[in-house]
């Protein structure tokens, strides 16, 4: 598997230190202890944690939800749905991010500062909708989990407060990840800590290969000391600053300068087995100032909440009634021709965080308040000098707003590495293009342009690349370069070097990179070859970089080719080596489909089905469907058919595991993304084929007749189950989600998103046998034909599983009906003197479940358990029919009184109406595990 290498960056920032945290112990709660209920908690960590990776196309971002498993340390590959508010891993169905889940949502202010959801699609950009970089522009993205619930006392500063939530953190593009569940605030007389339980998975910045899940444990996120405790809420920045820790891996804290210090010890011990240690402590590197915690924010309602109104004269504030201690913000109002002097109060009490800024904040007192904005006239406009040293501008003076370009001016033997202000509020469009611009302020600007010394020349050939194949590409289709350089000794490989794939208005070898920190999505492919496989190899390398189809433009200009590692990446261009790639002319419409030639199919060990199909099309494929149907003599009634899903346009096979006895036949179409249409074509049938049963004379349908349509799935792709934190409920297979109740063919989402989805199949199983079906009470014919007819739906006959049939008072009884028509209601009675004990809707392969107890009511003897439901005729017609098992009441022991619950009508209640984990252990040894994709799958998503 590709994988782009994020050690890059976390190599950047050395490794470092961690302090010893304890668990502060509540003490009993005071008389001023109030119950809450409605807390908001909201936070973003730190900056880091919204900032660009420092490997190509990575970026770090907040998730709701624990994330699925990516099953290798990569970044992100799948699909968006839900409008980009899910993004999903298709190779195992896991859900890798989402913008809310239950009491959690992912948010980040837009350009008027307003917090707005956060799509897949944004999660990497600033307010201002540009990219993130490791530069200082972050996404300001911050978690918010609601109904917190827990005690706040505001006189001892103390308040124990939890959230059912969690959220993920997601660095270098899910690299590397971890998540959060159920945070805890516990703080008593002022100083706390934020605890919660942390899993992820774990890698090695050394070695990528690694990848494992973690055993989840509680940790302290956040040391808290100096709490302020209000009626209304609790802001507070966790302890970083001048903290100790002993690093994890050997690691160095670097303990000088303004922003040295740590998280939490047991955090950043967590950390160290995620391959994130570095980020988490002060390690001397660039991005330190980026790994200090933000401030935590806990807004509630207490009963005791008393407000004082705020009157605010020239501008706005953020509230109009407010409580003591809560922050109130102003913005002022600026009249036309004037400017903002300052703010001004006579309220006793009020300090302003900044009275000369135009948009301030004070803390409220224990009164009403009253602010005025103060304006006065605005001056002529004036002309400002520009100096530039280093380089020159495109003019000495400017008026406020103007835009400005500068040029470095770079002296001989030197390299350009940036651009440095003293003027504050100066901010060129990128610090490290040699060219840049700004926006003129409202002051004279000194900008100076820094140089580094080029390496001495040595006696070695300069550095060169071939890309093979580097012509007659075709961008519809799977490539892979070969891509293979030499020579790469001189200083500006120092930190190895970057062999990418990019279209030229991103980078245009030996003239500029257009990007702010290397992004993610700023080039088709990325690969670091890291200092040591140089120095190995005397300087060479050949990597294979793959392409996937249609990630080119046959209308764009790319290249191939290698660019100076980390920050030099963005101004160095001594080692700029590359190919244009070139495209084969095409003689066919590229947006036609084709059909697969032939199909074949032969039955192998274990009763696996292996399908092998050939394909000749003009156009290259966009992926497969695979379908097995069984048509005939069906020994499993609940298997009918399974479908697969292939992204991969160069597959020519696949296998189905386990296949139960009968006739079958499997079919292959040709589908996926055509332009903006997603397409399929008509099925191409194999021969039949017979597992463990001997051939049928009459059967309707002849060997190689193609013409015979398939069976289509029962329905399409269903939501993803969302992923749990518990290994024993991570569903890794590719087929485990469950069709839906739609018997026509797939149809391509009307919202057309990039890719399609993988149509979800039944779990498969090494278990093929079921019980024999119970007797079928219907009034249909004793001769009804059961081989359905051509085109016609498979049909199933409804059978009945209980998981004891011998009961006393009190105990639980699991029952299964399967064989209905998908999304009707199944009712289950128990007889001789009816008793309905519930009616329970038939998931998407026709089964329904439910649990339920004896009652003390029911007489002791014989009884019959019945189902009763809509189900298809071998014609395909809809008809009532009932199933039926008996089960024996044994007469109750002395003293026993156990029965269900009871409503206030005298109706018994359901325990579960999914089947528990102790009934698909009985149902697995019944054999019925046929159906186990459908209720495996909506049992993960209730626990998840």
């Amino acid at each position: 598997m590709h994988r782009s290498k994020w050690r890059a960056g976390i190599a950047a920032v050395a490794l470092s230190g961690v302090l010893a945290t304890s668990l502060l112990v509540p003490v009993t709660a005071q008389a001023a202890e109030s119950e809450i209920t409605d807390a908001v908690f909201e936070w973003g960590l730190n900056a880091e944690s919204g900032s660009a990776g420092y490997a190509p196309r990575t970026c770090n971002f907040l998730g709701a939800g624990v994330s699925g498993d990516n099953e290798s340390s990569s970044i992100w590959q799948g699909k968006q749905e839900e409008n980009g508010k899910v993004f999903v891993n298709p190779a195992n169905s896991d859900v890798m991010w989402r913008q809310n889940d239950d009491n959690t949502s992912i948010l980040k202010p837009n350009s008027n500062g307003e917090l707005v959801p956060t799509t897949w699609d944004t999660k990497c950009q600033t307010r201002d909708g540009s990219r993130t970089n490791t530069s200082g522009k972050t996404s300001e993205n911050i978690v918010r989990i609601v109904k917190g619930t827990g005690t706040v006392d505001p006189e001892t500063n103390s308040a124990q407060i939890r959230w059912f939530g969690s959220f993920s953190v997601i660095y270098y593009s899910g690299m590397t990840y971890w998540s959060v569940v159920n945070p805890k605030l516990n703080v008593v007389n002022g100083e706390g800590v934020l605890t919660g339980r942390l899993s992820g998975y774990g890698t090695s910045m050394e070695d990528q290969s690694q990848w494992k899940r973690l055993r989840a444990r509680e940790v302290t996120l956040a040391t808290l000391k100096n709490v302020t405790v209000t009626d209304s809420g609790i802001k507070v920045t966790p302890e970083y600053k001048g903290v100790e820790i002993t690093p994890p891996l050997g690691g160095t804290q670097a303990r000088t300068g303004a922003n040295w210090g740590a998280w939490p010890q047991e955090f950043v011990d967590f950390q160290g087995e995620t391959g994130q240690a570095a980020y988490w402590y002060s390690s001397g590197g660039s991005a330190d100032s980026r790994k200090v915690p933000t401030e935590i924010g806990i807004s509630y309602t207490t009963p005791n909440l008393v407000t004082h109104a705020v009157t605010v004269e020239g501008g706005k504030a953020s509230q109009a009634q407010a409580a003591k201690g809560e922050k109130v913000t102003l913005t002022a109002s600026v009249p036309e021709g004037k400017r903002f002097v300052e703010w001004r109060t006579e309220t006793a009490g009020v300090s302003f965080a900044n009275a000369k800024d135009a948009n301030t904040s004070f803390m409220m007192p224990a009164s009403a308040v009253a602010v005025t904005a103060v304006f006065e006239d605005k001056p002529a406009a004036v002309a400002h000098a520009i100096t530039v040293t280093g380089g020159t501008a495109s003019a000495q003076t400017a008026l406020a707003g103007e835009t400005v370009t500068i040029t470095a001016q770079v002296p001989e033997n030197h390299h350009f590495l940036r651009w440095t202000s003293e003027t504050p509020g100066v901010e060129p469009t990128a610090w490290t293009s040699p060219q840049t611009s700004f926006t003129m302020p409202d002051a004279d600007v000194k900008l100076t342009a820094t140089f580094g010394r080029n390496t001495a020349p040595t006696n070695r050939a300069s550095a060169s690349v071939t890309v093979e194949p580097h012509e007659n590409l075709d961008p519809a289709a799977r490539n892979v370069l070969t891509i293979s350089g030499k020579d790469f000794v001189s200083d500006a490989a120092r930190n190895g070097v970057y062999v990418v794939v990019s279209e030229e208005a991103m980078w245009k070898p030996g003239e500029y990179v257009r990007t702010q920190g290397l992004g993610e999505g700023e080039f088709i492919a990325a690969q670091w070859v890291t200092p040591e496989q140089l120095k190995a190899n005397d300087g060479a390398f050949k990597i294979d970089v793959v392409l996937a189809a249609n990630s080119m433009d046959r209308n764009k200009t790319y290249y191939a080719g290698t660019m100076a590692a980390h920050a030099l990446a963005l101004t160095e261009r001594s080692i700029d080596r590359a190919e244009k790639l070139s495209f084969k002319a095409i003689d066919y419409d590229p947006n036609a489909i084709f059909a697969p030639d032939t199909v074949a199919a032969t039955v192998q060990e274990k009763g696996d089905v292996a399908a092998e199909w050939s394909y000749s099309g003009a156009t290259p494929a966009r992926g497969w469907e695979v379908l097995i149907t069984c048509v005939e003599q069906c020994s499993d009634p609940l298997y009918q058919s399974k479908q697969k899903n292939l992204s991969d346009p160069e597959a020519r096979s696949e296998t189905f595991s386990s296949v139960p006895n009968g006739v079958y036949t499997v079919s292959v179409r040709s589908a996926g993304w055509y332009g903006n249409e997603y397409k399929q074509t008509d099925w191409v049938v194999s021969d039949k084929l017979y597992i463990g049963v001997e051939k049928q004379a009459d059967s309707n349908t002849e060997p190689g007749d193609s013409n015979a349509e398939p069976v289509a799935p029962t329905e399409e792709p269903t939501q993803p189950a969302t992923p749990s934190d518990d290994p024993a409920q991570s569903d890794t297979s590719a087929q485990s989600e469950t069709p839906t109740d739609k018997p026509s063919e797939p149809v391509a989402p009307a919202d057309k998103p990039s890719e399609p989805a993988a149509p979800a199949v039944p779990a498969e199983t090494d278990d093929a046998g079921t019980e024999a079906p119970a007797a079928d009470t219907n009034d249909a014919p004793a001769d009804a034909d059961n081989t359905p007819a051509d085109n016609a739906p498979a049909t199933v006959k409804p059978q009945l599983t209980l998981s004891q049939t011998e009961l006393a008072v009190g105990d639980a009884l699991d029952i299964l009906a399967a064989g209905f028509i998908p999304g009707t209601e199944v009712t289950f009675e128990v007889h001789s003197d009816p008793l309905v004990i519930g009616t329970v809707k038939a998931d998407a392969q026709g089964a329904a479940s439910l649990a339920w107890k004896v009652p003390s009511t029911l007489p002791a003897g014989s009884h019959t358990v019945i189902a009763t439901g809509l189900a298809r005729s071998a014609d395909g017609a809809e008809q009532k029919v009932s199933v039926s098992q008996e089960i024996t009441i044994k007469a109750a022991a002395s003293g026993a009184t156990q029965a269900a619950p009871v409503t206030a009508s005298g109706k018994q209640t359901l325990a579960n109406t999914g089947a528990p984990d102790a009934t698909l252990a009985l149902l697995i040894g019944a054999g019925v595990l046929a159906l186990g994709g459908a209720l495996l799958t909506a049992r993960r998503r209730t626990r998840s």
